[in-house]
């Protein structure tokens, strides 16, 4: 399709001259705005689908797929053990734990602040990754009986505790005096601090065994919800129908969908508009693309006239001027896909210096929750960028390219 004559001379008209130079300064700007905006959709790109991902991933392992809790709130969920069993039987699912969850305060000396005490058997807690694999300091496996809990390692450093230090917890059902119910305040021993990796659960959930959780909050033998995790999460709705026939009448759902529909939906609004947004980059480029052709071949009419007049056929004139612009795209997008893909891969560690070097502070892990700053690439997503990137490119040669096989040489060669 393209002969080694229109190669020949495309690379010729990208020398630069001393004459052109000005024209050469715009492919210049062409060639790095095109690359610094494909670099830029692949980064961002990749953290806002790592951030979504590691989010859910955080609402998925804590919360699970799906929450089955009592209909009536104020009572607790009796012969949960039998449900648990038959809801570990189903297909759809890959576990299912029983848990007591309790508002409260825990204190240490001057420092109070909420908590919500998370209380789970042992053996269900170490099958759960999120807390089974972050554990910084002590042992896990408490003692059901014993008087250990667990924090993260946020609420450790806050309140200065280690592993066998006291920790104050407010029971809220507290005890009836003459005076009315009152509070009481329970001091227990730190048995382990874990890092989930997630700054409002590493501050805020104390991790207590059941049986003792029971024992405190006076749920004897009841727990407040029933944790469903799935083996797919998209098989919330096979789920739902399958537990609308076997479950228990004073037992209702929640599924993730539902739960975290405005969050997932936000997240994926972001991530288009910022898609949409940071295409005007290549796009710029693209007509920077125009301009410098343009340019070109106003500077390069008396030589497009005298190949013409030898014989060179528009369509080779249409060639030559297309693989020009082509090389800018092409280049470009190739130089833009390798840094992009380079600063995905180390994006914590190229934050963590720009934190440094700049003194501000990048990244607020009290915004988005997790300690660091995630980032996944998508094959698709860069295949998207790479073909929206060359796309425009090859389209911003077009019209260079027409004017360029329009030129009359008679025209040219009289004026020159």
């Amino acid at each position: 399709m393209f002969s080694k004559l229109e190669f020949n001379i495309a690379k010729k008209y990208t020398k630069s001259k001393r004459k052109d130079g000005f024209v050469s300064m715009m492919s210049v700007f062409s060639f790095l705005g095109i690359m610094l905006g494909v670099a830029t959709l692949i980064i961002v790109m990749s953290v806002m689908t790592g951030l979504r991902e590691k989010m859910m991933e955080h609402i998925f392992s804590y919360r699970g797929h799906v929450t089955l809790l009592k209909k009536n709130s104020l009572d607790g969920i009796d012969n949960y053990a039998d449900t648990v069993n038959k809801l570990r039987q189903v297909p759809t699912v890959e576990s299912a734990y029983p848990v007591l969850e309790v508002p409260s305060l825990v204190m240490q000396g001057s420092v109070v602040q909420p908590a919500m005490i998370h209380s789970m058997t042992m053996k269900d807690l170490s099958e759960r990754p999120i807390f089974a694999s972050s554990i910084q300091a002590g042992d896990l496996l408490i003692d059901e009986d014993s008087d250990k809990v667990g924090i993260g390692v946020y609420m450790a450093q806050k309140m200065g505790l280690r592993v066998g230090s006291d920790l104050k917890i407010v029971n809220p059902q507290g005890s009836v005096t003459p005076f009315g119910l009152m509070p009481r305040i329970v001091t227990y021993k730190v048995g382990f601090i874990f890092k989930a990796g997630h700054k409002d659960i590493d501050d805020r959930v104390v991790i207590m065994p059941l049986k003792l959780a029971q024992k405190v909050f006076n749920f004897d033998y009841k727990v407040t919800d029933i944790e469903v995790h799935l083996k797919d999460a998209d098989m919330v709705e096979a789920f739902v129908e399958e537990l609308n026939t076997d479950v228990r009448d004073d037992l209702y759902y929640r599924d993730w969908k539902k739960s975290n529909e405005g969050f997932v939906g936000a997240l994926t609004v972001q991530q288009n508009v910022m898609f949409v947004i940071l295409s005007l980059i290549v796009l710029i480029a693209a007509f920077n693309i125009i301009s410098s052709l343009t340019m070109l071949v106003q500077q390069k009419t008396k030589d497009i006239a005298v190949l013409r007049t030898i014989g060179l056929k528009r369509g080779s004139l249409v060639r030559i001027f297309f693989i020009i612009g082509s090389k800018l795209g092409i280049w470009g997008t190739a130089f833009g896909v390798t840094i992009g893909l380079t600063l995905s891969y180390y994006i914590d560690n190229v934050r963590h210096f720009l934190e440094k070097l700049t003194g501000a502070q990048l990244y607020h892990e009290d915004v988005f929750w997790l300690t660091t700053l995630p980032s996944k690439v998508v094959p698709k997503d860069v295949i998207s960028i790479v073909c929206m990137s060359l796309l425009l490119s090859f389209l911003a040669t077009l019209y260079p390219a027409w004017r360029a096989a329009k030129l009359d040489p008679v025209e040219a060669l009289r004026y020159e």
